[in-house]
């Protein structure tokens, strides 16, 4: 609690996918976010999840405080080059949702990214130019439309290869050693 009133935490999450696995059912989701709000005054409370289920669930809409979406256009198989379009195009339609209950929230693109490496779904292919090319032209759309994003993610992990398949391990920006992807160097103009 005193990190909490120092100002050292900016807002909270209740839970990351948690509906999307079945962790909880949305009942069960909107109280635990009901009891941290009440726990934790004057912070910012949302949950993440991938935009479908706010689409599908807009009574969650109702009870956070912003809205974190993860749109992975790899995992929806969509191509490279049509992935940026399809990405914006799916936080405009939570924006749209927000908007038809009469509300006025923040959403932050909790994740978005590409893979490296790894296995095609339908058209999506995971290679390091893609990755690059998809961040590159993702940061300047989200520059331009003033989106918070996060990432995902910050260095590859290859321990997630044994529950994602070959393609999880490899979504960093930076890879298992440290080090920034060569592709990324230019496409995010990082020297």
């Amino acid at each position: 609690a005193m990190a909490l009133n120092s100002g050292s935490v900016g807002r909270v999450t209740v839970g990351n996918e948690a509906v999307y696995k079945n962790l909880v059912t949305v009942p069960e989701l909107i109280q635990y976010i009901r009891e941290v709000k009440r726990r934790l005054p004057g912070i910012p409370v949302s949950t993440s999840e991938p935009f479908d289920i706010w689409l599908k669930n807009p009574q969650l809409l109702d009870e956070v405080d912003f809205v974190g979406i993860h749109v992975l256009p790899f995992w929806n198989g969509i191509a490279v080059e049509d992935a940026v379009p399809w990405a914006m195009g799916q936080y405009q339609a939570v924006l749209d949702a927000i908007k038809a209950r009469g509300l006025d929230k923040k959403v932050v693109l909790t994740e978005i990214g590409w893979p490296s490496q790894g296995l095609q779904r339908q058209g999506a292919v995971a290679s390091p130019v893609n990755q690059g090319l998809f961040l590159r032209n993702f940061v300047r759309e989200a520059k331009k439309a003033d989106i918070e994003y996060f990432i995902i993610e910050g260095f590859d992990q290859p321990w997630k290869a044994e529950f994602e398949g070959g393609v999880g391990a490899y979504w960093g920006v930076w890879d298992d050693n440290r080090a920034l992807k060569l592709f990324l160097h230019r496409a995010l103009r990082i020297n």
